[in-house]
């Protein structure tokens, strides 16, 4: 004959003790708690400890002074115009009935301050490409690549955000299919 007996502990109070002895520490596996009112552990970068004489920029040439053309390279970067903004005519509507109240945002400042200098030229930027890379060594002066035939584009920001995507979708476009080949 089989018995069957209550349970002298419902079933919260079970419950009650499995959270008491089961608690998990906030912490992660070897590490330890911080305890209140003690100072934070940080590593700390040692510095050099020359002589009083040697000097701490190596970078520079012995004179002190920056190449003409990186001084221009830095001055075109510090200087360098926003991009072209691309406003709907709605927005552009919006921004003009906000001049007449006297409300101009900062982008329409930085425009119309570049339109007094005198637009892009004054702000330092060549029309022509700048070669990148190491001189000489570049497609275009080794006579393998034809400076005219490359395509000049005028990109807004918007612009540049929808080139983004597309090439992001064509990319995983690419990464299915690796994976669906490899999978079959």
């Amino acid at each position: 004959m089989i018995r069957i007996a209550k349970n002298p502990k419902p079933l919260t109070t079970l419950t009650h003790q499995f959270l008491q002895r089961c608690t998990v520490s906030g912490t992660a596996k070897g590490k330890s708690k911080l305890k209140a009112g003690q100072p934070l552990k940080r590593s700390k970068i040692s510095t050099k400890k020359g002589k009083g004489g040697a000097s701490l920029d190596d970078s520079l040439p012995k004179g002190g002074r920056i190449p003409d053309e990186k001084q221009k390279l830095y001055d075109q970067c510090l200087n360098a115009p926003t991009p072209v903004r691309h406003l709907s005519p709605k927005e552009r509507a919006r921004e003009a009935e906000r001049e007449k109240l006297g409300l101009i945002s900062k982008e329409r400042q930085r425009e119309m301050e570049i339109l007094k200098k005198g637009g892009r030229k004054a702000m330092g930027v060549p029309d022509e490409p700048m070669i990148m890379g190491t001189p000489g060594l570049d497609l275009i002066t080794l006579g393998l690549v034809d400076a005219d035939k490359i395509p000049k584009y005028e990109l807004t920001v918007e612009d540049g955000r929808r080139l983004a995507k597309e090439y992001s979708r064509v990319l995983m476009r690419k990464h299915r299919a690796r994976q669906a080949a490899e999978t079959n």
